[in-house]
């Protein structure tokens, strides 16, 4: 996977992210804000692929009846506003196809990517997206995928600067 020189960063959004960034109270919601921040400074495709908001959803439901918070209608209103249907890649149609070569990934990597990372990371590559925002470092396994996350924005930035001038 490449992004070719000069061209607009495609970035995947992943739930970890995503729940950190939304909720508060999450271990890393400082890093999420400061990533996002970061995020707004350049030029690039935003992408959030169904089986994220799925993850997304699913997660904060749960942490929310677990930890008995009563804000939880008011979180997901905010992911229904926020990430509506138009700004959605729909990838779950792609499991079908790809359903053996999750598994085989899996295997790969010897169990260390689940079956929704392993998704992920076969539509990143045959959608040719390089990036994925993450507090995952399973993705670090894939060497294709460049990972963003709170210990590498300036790294980060300097790949865009030279991305750039190309």
């Amino acid at each position: 996977m490449k992004t070719q020189k000069g061209s607009i960063p495609r970035i995947l959004y992943d739930s970890s992210f995503l729940v950190g960034l939304i909720d508060e109270r999450d271990t890393w919601h400082k890093q999420a804000v400061k990533i996002s921040d970061f995020l707004t400074s350049f030029e690039h495709e935003d992408i959030i692929f169904d089986c994220v908001v799925n993850e997304l959803v699913s997660v904060l439901a749960r942490r929310f009846e677990e930890k008995k918070r009563r804000d939880f209608l008011k979180v997901l209103e905010e992911i229904r506003s926020k990430i509506t249907k138009d700004k959605i890649s729909w990838t779950c149609t792609e499991t079908i196809d790809m359903y053996d070569t999750i598994f085989d990934t899996i295997e790969e990597y010897e169990g260390k990517l689940n079956f929704h990372d392993a998704i992920i990371v076969l539509i990143m590559e045959k959608f040719e997206i390089d990036f994925i925002v993450s507090f995952d470092t399973d993705f670090d396994l894939i060497k294709e995928i460049k990972r963003i996350h709170h210990e590498n924005i300036n790294l980060f930035r300097d790949l865009i600067r030279k991305n750039k001038r190309c």
